[in-house]
């Protein structure tokens, strides 16, 4: 009763005392509350109680309390605007606080200004970025100090867009031709690459759009490769397409390229690229459970003096894989597990057969091919090793499965 007389009077530290105790007052007692009285002024969230009069309450303070000044109350309100998607009421508390932000940084050094490890204003900083690039209605210069403020916090996002920004172009490199100025590529790289540091594939993919511009000096297609590559291995989706088509292609020179290409395309396809997963069913096949070998491994009769560990692998292998009667038999089980896929190529013992992949796409496909490569592991699978050639191999078959 005391505090929300002082509250009523008009002092804002009290007003913000009363909103935090409103919203921590259910299930608390004593103790929590004198901690909580003792903590409160270094908050900057609000704890919205699930009752709706006492979460209306619980604004109406904090309202009151950011009016009178209070900053913690203002980003509290800021930060609820924000996590509510309402944008018009996160800028009318956190473009001022962002533009008090930057007077502060201005005014005096970084280093000594002071700590405040609960007001994170680089996030403040960044969430204003985004939604003034997102309505086009800001002062550019404006902007650049509040993501360059953001970014050399270390943000992320803001070091993208930063970035982008100075690049004047989007995350797929296409030029922005509403941002107005000259493109800054060193700059822009500088950021990118601290974006990509942290994390985000877009920044890597972007980065290597910039190495692909003819306005560039150090334009650099190896330079580019390498930082699609980068932007592939952390999950971007048209890097791991781009991948994918370019060791496709270059496969007439490399015919091993096509496991690569299988690798990349299986990525983005799994991540709902429609071109990838057009591309993978193109060049891989879909393997189906082959009966020859199904049937033969019900009807294979075993010889207690001669066991055919070797014949029955296979022929297991057949069945999972869809493999024709030629390549279970001659498979190199050794080479052929690729780790995506499995690969199909006998043309050396047996010109008439064809290359092809079998994506591993199953964990009855993954268990099974590492079971059976273990089996082989230390056994030649060529002509010369223990199970012969073609005609001994499928002899042996004939003899151990008559129909």
């Amino acid at each position: 009763m005391a505090l929300e007389a002082v509250a009523h009077a008009g002092f804002g530290e009290a007003q913000w005392l009363m909103a935090q105790l409103i919203g921590h007052a259910n299930g608390c007692d004593g103790s929590d509350l004198r901690a909580l009285s003792s903590h409160s002024f270094h908050s900057t969230s609000l704890k919205m109680p699930a009752n709706d009069n006492a979460k209306k309450t619980v604004l109406e303070w904090t309202v009151r309390a950011a009016d009178g000044g209070v900053t913690r109350a203002q980003y509290a309100l800021a930060d609820y605007a924000w996590h509510a998607g309402n944008h018009d009421n996160f800028l009318r508390w956190a473009l001022p606080l962002a533009r008090q932000a930057m007077v502060r940084r201005q005014s005096r050094p970084m280093a000594d200004l002071p700590e405040e490890p609960m007001i994170d204003e680089a996030s403040l900083l960044a969430h204003c970025c985004e939604v003034l690039m997102a309505r086009g209605d800001f002062d550019a210069m404006e902007l650049e100090c509040f993501l360059e403020a953001a970014a050399s916090a270390g943000d992320p996002q803001s070091c993208l867009a930063l970035g982008l920004w100075f690049g004047r172009m989007d995350c797929k490199g296409t030029r922005l031709t509403e941002v107005r100025g000259l493109a800054n590529y060193k700059k822009a790289l500088r950021w990118l690459v601290a974006a990509g540091e942290q994390g985000l594939a877009e920044a890597w993919f972007a980065t290597s759009r910039i190495y692909l511009k003819p306005e560039f000096s150090q334009r650099n297609l190896l330079d580019s490769h390498y930082y699609v590559q980068k932007a592939a291995e952390a999950g971007h989706t048209v890097a791991q397409l781009e991948l994918g088509m370019a060791a496709w292609r270059g496969r007439r020179t490399d015919q091993s390229k096509d496991v690569e290409a299988a690798f990349w395309l299986q990525k983005a396809a799994v991540q709902g690229n429609e071109q990838a997963q057009q591309l993978i069913q193109k060049i891989t096949d879909v393997p189906v459970r082959a009966s020859w070998a199904e049937a033969a491994s019900k009807k294979l009769v075993y010889d207690k003096n001669r066991p055919v560990p070797f014949l029955v692998a296979r022929l297991e292998l057949a069945v999972v894989f869809g493999l024709s009667r030629a390549e279970a038999l001659l498979l190199n089980v050794n080479a052929a597990d690729c780790g995506h896929c499995l690969l199909i190529d006998i043309r050396d013992v047996h010109p008439r057969s064809k290359r092809r992949l079998i994506l591993i796409e199953s964990n009855e496909q993954r268990q099974t091919l590492s079971r059976l490569a273990r089996l082989f592991e230390d056994v030649d699978c060529g002509i010369k090793g223990p199970e012969g050639n073609y005609r001994q191999r499928l002899y042996r078959l004939r003899v151990l499965v008559p129909d």
